[in-house]
């Protein structure tokens, strides 16, 4: 679920607005359907949400002050371990 609603935000603060909507809609069935089974309660679903949300926004901070350092950094260890 909060893969899901991670997903889905990203999709949507990119301009993929009827995507992440989409994916929104699926992470809605996802949990809708593991409270019908009682594997959840909705307090658990609600938690998720909310960690994806936070997750997203902080995550969407950093790469704006730090996604070409981050970029770089794993660019380089791609070219050491592929030897490109």
């Amino acid at each position: 679920m909060t893969i899901f609603v991670c997903f889905a935000l990203a999709l949507i603060s990119a301009k993929a607005v009827r995507t992440g909507l989409v994916v929104l809609g699926i992470s809605i069935l996802v949990a809708w359907s593991r409270i019908y089974l009682g594997v959840h309660f909705p307090l658990d679903m609600i938690g998720a949400v909310l960690t994806g949300m936070v997750s997203n926004e902080l995550l969407c901070r950093l790469w704006k002050h730090k996604g070409q350092n981050i970029f770089n950094f794993f660019k380089l260890i791609s070219l050491k371990l592929f030897k490109i």
